[in-house]
């Protein structure tokens, strides 16, 4: 051991006249440093992939009286946050996909202590508003499933598939398919999010082209017949979440947190 070496961990290690090392006066400093260096292993590898409608219909008032699109954008903020402040919030893995005619990849692969708390999460910001395309998307989200869990095949891991929308999905076959075969994949669910519209006496309701955003005002609906489509709609859209009670018209950080939580305790239970 060369003498410069032997001055510094003297210089760090105290050691008393009795030979012992001496925690009392040992070099705090040095060993915070190090402690700081330490990464906190991951406990599960959770990915969340939230898969956006960004059509024309999201420039419309949900129940709550605000935009679809900004109502998407507040609820997935909270969910970011709420997952933040987890304590095993190095676990979770986020992507970030926005469909319309076409889809947008915003971020594939997060972890969710890096996304920022300035990250937007309005589909509108990311793609141009007409149709409800969705398969293209899904077939993307295929993708990353696949690579997720094959990079992750001996570690305790799960996905899960949020799909937010009001459901009017114009390539229903395409895209039914194609989920079908993303819950097919192990350790994988689909959870629908279905955003209803503001529908209330007094408004008027005309046929129109979401693609094109064209009113045809010479087809008026009336409450009845609106609130009758839109429960069809969604009726529709059930069929794409794993199970009933993935299917929900609101949008609760705190309960999609327990679910990925209880998805990941379930497959420990199994594998």
């Amino acid at each position: 051991m060369s003498k410069y070496l032997q001055n510094t961990d003297k210089n760090d290690i105290n050691i008393s006249k009795s030979g012992k090392l001496d925690l009392l006066n040992i070099n705090t400093s040095a060993l915070t440093a190090s402690l700081n260096d330490l990464a906190i292993p991951r406990l599960f590898y959770q990915l969340v992939i939230f898969i956006i409608d960004g059509s024309n219909s999201m420039n419309e008032d949900s129940k709550n009286g605000i935009s679809k699109a900004n109502e998407i954008d507040k609820g997935i903020r909270s969910i970011i946050q709420r997952l933040k402040k987890s304590k095993n919030n190095n676990s979770f893995d986020v992507c970030f996909l926005a469909f319309s005619d076409d889809f947008e990849d915003v971020f594939s692969l997060k972890n969710v202590k890096d996304i920022s708390i300035e990250q937007s999460f309005n589909p509108l910001k990311y793609v141009t508003p007409k149709g409800t395309k969705l398969n293209r998307a899904l077939l993307h989200s295929k993708e990353i499933v696949n690579d997720y869990h094959l990079k992750n095949k001996l570690k305790n891991c799960q996905v899960l598939i949020q799909i937010l929308s009001d459901g009017a999905i114009s390539d229903y076959d395409e895209s039914i398919k194609t989920v079908n075969d993303l819950k097919n994949i192990k350790n994988t669910t689909v959870s629908c999010q279905f955003l209803e519209s503001h529908i209330e006496q007094g408004q008027e309701w005309y046929s129109s082209n979401e693609a094109t955003g064209e009113i045809d005002y010479s087809s008026r609906w009336t409450i009845e017949e609106v609130r009758q489509d839109e429960e069809r709609i969604a009726n529709r859209f059930k069929n794409f979440a794993s199970s009933i009670d993935l299917f929900v018209t609101s949008i609760d950080p705190e309960e999609i947190r327990k679910h990925m939580i209880k998805s990941i305790s379930t497959v420990s239970k199994i594998d």
